[in-house]
């Protein structure tokens, strides 16, 4: 049977008291500059021992606002080291590819950058559709959507490929970026593994969120 996924909503979520993070991120990224090994680790712990879920927002370079998940914290580190970015000069070829009143199709979302900046930057003039197979990746852009009041992203909790079913997907122990479909084939318990939903080109969009992919 085709695999038809609905958009992830986040109903009762409490968007409450989410503050902008401070002085742990700077604290993070000055630990992780001095440390001579585990400067994604130290992050990651700072991160898991003093901040609490989905209670504080990293600031894009573009004003965009991704709600922070603490485990995470490495990506924000790197994301301030380069400006309040992510893989910016691959950003701005998407954004210089985008017209006004067009639709971006962000496949891996990660921690949702790409999809926010788009936004943010073109002050929600183009749809955004935002795939992550990650669950809790994807509930961090479905809570940064619905904090920022973005109603021009849709975000799906499903993988995409050439085919409707599921696949395998691996969860690196470490950082989120290192996450994949294929296996590394590393011998050991090195990553988690999930099943995860893969849609083809199976799903189904309401009259208003149907718009041709335009890249």
């Amino acid at each position: 049977m085709p695999v038809s996924p609905e958009p992830l909503t986040l109903a009762g979520a409490d968007l409450s008291g989410i503050r902008e993070i401070g002085t742990l991120l700077d604290f993070a990224v000055t630990m992780s500059r001095l440390s001579p090994r585990g400067k994604g680790a130290v992050p990651r712990f700072l991160g898991r021992a003093l901040l609490s879920p989905r209670k504080n927002y990293f600031v894009t370079k573009h004003g965009g606002r991704i709600v922070i998940d603490p485990g995470n914290l490495d990506v924000f580190v790197s994301m301030r080291q380069a400006g309040n970015s992510f893989d910016y000069e691959d950003f701005r070829i998407c954004y210089d590819l985008v017209l006004d009143g067009q639709t971006f199709y962000d496949i891996g979302a990660n921690i949702g950058y790409f999809s926010i900046e788009m936004l943010a930057i073109t002050r929600c003039k183009v749809a955004v559709v935002s795939f992550e197979p990650h669950t809790e990746l994807a509930e961090a852009i479905r809570l940064s959507t619905d904090f920022s009041g973005n109603s021009n992203l849709t975000v799906f909790n499903a993988m995409v490929g050439d085919r409707s079913g599921q696949a395998d997907f691996y969860l690196a122990p470490a950082s989120i970026l290192a996450s994949a479909v294929i296996d590394s084939a590393r011998p050991g318990p090195w990553c988690a593994r999930v099943r995860g939903r893969w849609s083809r080109s199976t799903i189904s969009f309401t009259p208003e969120q149907r718009r041709r992919p335009t890249w």
